[in-house]
């Protein structure tokens, strides 16, 4: 019996340590501002950017083809990707053409991360 109250004690000092470990950064990351760029003045080519948020570091690649952002590539993802939630900020921007987007509801931080790593790419 004795042992099995030590096992319960190591996971319970697992679990909080992992709940630490989520839980770290979502202050600063909810507060990031993101610099708002567009690629209008941007020569053509590949730009790469990124941004090291903890779990939420990221890099991407934005292809720029007559002063428009014509593809962005996901090189690293973050630690937990979130299924198509990089594709619909990727394509966001694409649409308007700046960082100046809307995050993605329930993923605030992480929508931040990829456009943090798009405005460093093209700043």
């Amino acid at each position: 019996m004795k042992w099995l109250a030590i096992v319960a004690a190591i996971l319970v000092v697992l679990a909080l340590a992992g709940l630490a470990y989520i839980n770290a950064g979502v202050k600063e990351g909810a507060a990031v501002d993101i610099p708002v760029f567009s690629a209008k003045n941007l020569a053509d080519g590949e730009y790469v950017g990124k941004t090291s948020q903890g779990r939420w570091s990221n890099q991407v690649t934005v292809y720029v083809q007559n002063g428009k952002i014509t593809e962005i590539h996901l090189d690293q993802d973050v630690m937990f990707p979130m299924k198509d939630l990089a594709e619909k900020i990727f394509v966001q921007v694409m649409q308007k053409q700046t960082t100046g987007v809307d995050v993605v509801a329930g993923a605030t931080i992480t929508s931040k991360a990829y456009l943090q790593s798009i405005a460093n790419a093209i700043k």
